[in-house]
């Protein structure tokens, strides 16, 4: 019994269907590029025969797509040039340069470049080429940059940023869109400032308008020495210490409803040992014939331990603030 047992077992093995592995390309576009539009086509031919095929895309307008298309080409040791550019598996395309393919770049125009595409898309996908983005250095923490029309100062210093700390990410909201536009004013009050963009939140940071606020301290005027050594020293501080991105943190308090505070605290008050203690406490009182004293010992069990509860929250909070570790919420 037991031989066909695992006989049936093996059998079954033979029918059941494994996930297989996408392959990621990833594709740097810009809004009406004919170039970046053919590629499209091409791939989304090849997507016709290769489920599996997964394409990123990213317009290389955006501050976000920039940084990242820079820590590709650095990975992929290729040089900045038109678009499109795409990575996929050893290989980078940037406009019609091939990296990857031999010791030397090759320039490959026109339909022998996208033969040569199609031929180094399929040999990723047979491979298991692993993700372009594996090749880039995992991101510590993120700084939120909020764009404004015409305002070049906060870009230019997140360039530098990204080029110095290769583990910083950067997300960038507009404030013309409705979605982006929500997020920054929960920004605003998540660091407890007003302001208008352009605006930079990281770690404990918001920098809004031409004033930096850092959370527990005054405000500093920007862009003078001290609020810039402030801003560096925070910074630093964001990554070495892996901080919680600005938008996970609107994220986690906008999950932090009252339901789920009343669910969290009745999940918590399920206390065996608590019930343990009163049970026998009210055994003892019933054996020894005290049952008129069984309510005032409940309540004043149940209120010592409710006001217990809430003295170590308040001695753990206030420990937590004195010390200057980071809050998320």
């Amino acid at each position: 019994m037991r031989r066909k047992s695992q006989l049936w077992f093996l059998l079954s093995l033979a029918f059941i269907t494994f996930p297989s592995f996408s392959t990621e390309i990833v594709f740097f576009h810009e809004v009406g590029c004919p170039h970046c539009a053919r590629v499209q086509e091409l791939l989304d031919q090849i997507r016709q025969d290769l489920p599996e095929l997964v394409v990123r895309k990213y317009e290389i307008g955006e501050l976000g797509s920039f940084v990242l298309l820079e820590r590709l080409l650095s990975a992929y040791g290729a040089e900045l040039g038109p678009v499109p550019i795409l990575f996929v598996g050893d290989v980078a395309l940037v406009g019609d340069t091939f990296y990857g393919l031999g010791p030397q770049p090759e320039v490959l125009p026109g339909r022998v470049g996208e033969m040569t595409l199609e031929q180094v898309i399929r040999e990723a996908v047979a491979t298991g080429a692993p993700s372009p983005l594996e090749r880039i250095p995992q991101i510590a923490t993120e700084v939120v940059f909020v764009r404004a029309p015409g305002d070049r100062e906060l870009e230019e210093l997140l360039l530098k940023w990204t080029a110095r700390y290769p583990e910083l990410g950067v997300r960038e909201l507009f404030p013309n869109d409705p979605a982006d536009e929500r997020r920054f004013y929960q920004l605003l009050k998540q660091y407890r400032v007003q302001g208008d963009p352009p605006g930079l939140f990281v770690g404990e940071a918001a920098l809004i308008g031409r004033e930096l606020h850092i959370l527990g301290q005054a405000p500093l005027p920007w862009p003078s020495p001290e609020a810039q050594a402030a801003l560096e020293a925070e910074l630093a501080r964001a990554i070495e210490e892996k901080a919680l991105s600005p938008l996970a943190r609107v994220e986690l308090l906008e999950q932090l409803t009252i339901p789920a505070v009343v669910l969290a605290a009745a999940a918590d008050s399920v206390n065996p040992c608590t019930f343990a203690v009163l049970v026998l406490l009210l055994g003892t009182l019933i054996v020894a014939g005290r049952r008129g004293k069984m309510l005032a010992v409940g309540a004043s069990f149940i209120s010592a331990i409710y006001i217990t509860y809430f003295l170590m929250g308040l001695g753990i909070f206030t420990a937590i603030q004195t010390a200057g570790v980071q809050r998320p919420f």
